[in-house]
């Protein structure tokens, strides 16, 4: 992320906090680049959490109201593209993600949250909403 695109974040997350509202799929986004912020400055093998981080993009393109490609989930988890397949057939066998082919492009799949995943997630982001309150660091 360009230090242009952290400040972007760090302003829209001191107006979520005065303001009080934004789309989950925002909040989703804004965790995720909080994730990738962090990642900077630690070592990946210690963070990494491919999963996590599929499981959050794939949940943002559905939220706003697209699909997710394979492509977009391999980049967002920051694993080998090996390593994010395996994540993603496993999030599939677990039922938290569908996978279908794209009707224009049959070489393409691509990637929707289940309905129940879907709630999870919404109900996964209000509980760490309280906690991304912006503090003054000093």
């Amino acid at each position: 992320m360009t230090g242009h695109a952290r400040a972007n974040v760090a302003q829209r997350l001191r107006e979520i906090t005065q303001i009080g509202e934004c789309s989950y799929a925002e909040f989703a986004r804004l965790l995720s680049s909080s994730d990738a912020q962090l990642a900077k400055h630690m070592p990946c093998s210690i963070l990494g959490d491919p999963a996590r981080a599929i499981l959050l993009e794939i949940f943002i393109a559905n939220e706003q109201g697209r699909p997710c490609s394979m492509k977009e989930a391999y980049l967002a988890s920051s694993a080998p593209q090996s390593t994010a397949t395996r994540y993603i057939n496993f999030l599939a066998q677990e039922g938290h993600i569908a996978t279908r082919s794209d009707r224009t492009d049959g070489r393409r799949v691509l990637l929707h949250v289940t309905p129940k995943t879907s709630q999870e997630m919404k109900a996964y982001l209000r509980a760490v909403a309280p906690f991304s309150l912006t503090p003054t660091l000093r």
